[in-house]
């Protein structure tokens, strides 16, 4: 899976990123994240930032989210567990 991000926002004093993710060309999510300090007290950059970056991205919710939307196929068996509330029981 091909994921593309830009950063879009820092700041400074937290030392944290905001950064967009991409998939395919298209905005997948939004995360936050706090920039690691590396043995000097700075921020990591680079190839460490790069790789920070993708091992947070969830990529088993984009798996799982590509999934829903094709419709999972036994999702009537858990419709089928669900109770409705009782109104009596709601006062």
């Amino acid at each position: 899976m091909q994921i593309d991000y830009k950063i879009i926002g820092f700041n400074p004093q937290f030392g944290s990123i905001l950064v967009e993710f991409f998939f395919e060309g298209k905005f997948v999510e939004k995360f936050n994240f706090d920039i690691p300090l590396d043995d000097n007290g700075l921020f990591i950059v680079g190839d460490q930032l790069h790789s920070m970056l993708i091992g947070f991205f969830p990529f088993a919710h984009l798996q799982r989210q590509k999934l829903l939307k094709a419709g999972i196929p036994n999702a009537d068996v858990i419709q089928s567990l669900v109770v409705q509330p009782d109104k009596e029981n709601d006062k």
